[in-house]
């Protein structure tokens, strides 16, 4: 298995602390490590590739990051992914806690009772999903395609889907899907088993005390 995110520069990329992502990123390069995995960073021709591979590609506008992400996963899996590999994809606040339980399906999602009850930030899945992520991206709201037309996205498909819960294997199109417990892999909290998200401010918490006290505020000088 290799982890996948998918990070570019936009608007929103000191919006916590300067060189913030760059920090996370390179520390979920370590933490995958670890657990003996290759980190995949797909980012956008012109930017810097932070992840033991790196993917470039071309989008037209930088600061639609929810539709850059999803465009270039399903790029990707349609035509750079190899065949009998397995990705856990999601974002450079993740962490890995303990092995992941492997795939057993094409793909992978996480079922929660949220307005939005399958979340975008964590996906695990095989090359042969690459239709199921050009579905998605068809349903996104195209006015938000800077943040959160992903969730609209990802609540219309599980409409489609039939509404399925944790446990649940169903087929799609031809793609085997199942589903397990967002508070397992995505919850902040102790609920958290195999991997976990801090989002937000909570980025900090995972910022190493070098990174913190280089880039204080407080230590600036002018």
């Amino acid at each position: 298995m290799k982890a996948v995110i998918y990070h570019a520069d936009g608007y929103r990329v000191n919006r916590y602390r300067s060189g913030i992502y760059q920090h996370l990123i390179e520390e979920l390069r370590k933490n995958v490590n670890e657990y003996g995995m290759s980190l995949i960073h797909l980012t956008l021709a012109g930017h810097q590739g932070q992840g033991d591979e790196n993917f470039y590609y071309a989008v037209n506008n930088p600061d639609e990051i929810i539709w850059n992400r999803e465009y270039c996963i399903w790029q990707f899996l349609a035509n750079d992914a190899d065949e009998d590999e397995h990705y856990l994809i999601f974002e450079p606040d993740f962490r890995i806690i303990d092995q992941v339980p492997p795939l057993t399906t094409d793909l992978c999602l996480l079922y929660r009772e949220d307005p939005c009850p399958i979340t975008p930030a964590w996906r695990m899945c095989t090359k042969r999903a690459a239709p199921f992520f050009e579905e998605v991206i068809g349903y996104f709201d195209q006015a938000q395609r800077d943040w959160h037309g992903d969730s609209v996205g990802y609540s219309h498909m599980w409409n489609v889907l039939g509404q399925p819960k944790i446990g649940d294997v169903l087929e799609h199109n031809g793609i085997s899907i199942e589903f397990r417990p967002y508070g397992w892999y995505a919850s902040r909290t102790s609920k958290a088993r195999y991997t976990k998200q801090w989002k937000g401010g909570e980025k900090l918490q995972i910022a190493t005390p070098e990174f913190l006290a280089a880039t204080d505020p407080g230590n600036q000088t002018t």
